[in-house]
């Protein structure tokens, strides 16, 4: 018989990932978090690939994304967590489309017209928005930035009839983004508040909720019309198997930013599957992220490969 963790067995919470969708990536997002007060500090570093792929009468999106995350966090005996965030993403030919495809197929998903196209493009185009579509912008940094997050312990329960225990914490992200020069040049300044909720059964199962509001810097660029407010919800689990291993299943909801674009202004649904190994004060991740419900307003697919460690 497998022996559930201990109590003093260290805990990484929910999967360090972040938003994939095309709009919501470029900007200030929401990631849900552990509310749980903790006096451990962690630094971690990530690396994600992703496939975009949102087409629709109005705009076409196919291209790769890619990710690199470095960050670390202070927690303080007051409940109070600091932490900051290093994000660099930028487009290169990570090659997902075939594998994207062969998945699609395995799980009886539609291709949504991925097989009639060349495969590895960077396409960006809207006719009735920009220009002239942007093109072959393999290598160009998409974002650039710096993240600073604050939380605070609202509540911490001792255990109940169930054994489990709750968690409630406020958080709030500053984030803060600079492209100097190429096709997506940029610079904003960009805030959200998120309440936080948790649930430790018995060191074993674990639930995290949270829910968020974000504000955007920029409500125009060209002709797109973004909204200033947007709000997200999000909802994970974690199976602590033992001491080693860790399964995770996330859902987040991130409201739709655009103002006029058919898919771009719905919800964006992204479903993530995950692996934890833990080490003594370690942890080696690996989730898949699915856009699901609307097809054309996020990711096709994407993957994070993530190390984390306690101090």
């Amino acid at each position: 018989m497998v022996a559930k963790p201990d109590a003093s067995s260290s805990d990484f919470g929910p999967l360090l990932i972040r938003a994939q969708a095309p709009l919501q990536s470029s900007s200030v997002s929401t990631k849900i978090r552990n509310a749980f007060q903790s006096v451990n500090h962690e630094v971690y570093a990530s690396a994600s690939m992703a496939s975009i792929w949102a087409i629709n009468d109005d705009y076409t999106m196919d291209y790769y994304q890619n990710d690199l995350q470095f960050g670390g966090q202070y927690a303080f005996e007051s409940g109070t967590k600091i932490e900051l965030t290093y994000l660099y993403r930028f487009a290169a030919n990570n090659h997902l489309d075939s594998l994207s495809i062969a998945f699609h197929d395995a799980i009886g998903l539609g291709q949504n017209g991925r097989e009639d196209v060349d495969k590895h493009r960077f396409v960006i185009d809207a006719p009735n928005y920009i220009d002239a579509p942007i093109t072959d912008f393999a290598n160009e940094t998409l974002n650039n930035v710096w993240e600073l997050y604050f939380e605070q312990n609202l509540y911490q329960s001792a255990p109940d009839s169930l054994g489990a225990h709750h968690a409630l914490s406020l958080g709030a992200t500053l984030f803060y983004n600079y492209v100097g020069h190429g096709p997506f040049a940029d610079h904003s300044f960009e805030q959200s508040a998120q309440l936080n909720y948790s649930v430790n059964f018995d060191h074993q199962h674990y639930l995290y909720t949270l829910a968020s509001l974000s504000h955007r810097d920029s409500t125009d660029i060209e002709n797109f019309r973004f909204k200033e407010w947007t709000y997200s919800l999000g909802a994970g689990y974690q199976y602590r198997y033992d001491d080693k291993h860790s399964f995770l299943a996330e859902m987040q909801i991130y409201e739709g930013i655009a103002r006029d674009l058919e898919d771009l202004k719905e919800s964006v649904y992204e479903f993530t599957l995950g692996y934890r190994y833990h080490y003594k004060q370690g942890a080696f991740e690996i989730a898949m992220i699915e856009n699901v419900i609307n097809a054309d307003n996020s990711a096709d697919i994407a993957f994070t490969f993530a190390y984390r460690h306690r101090l």
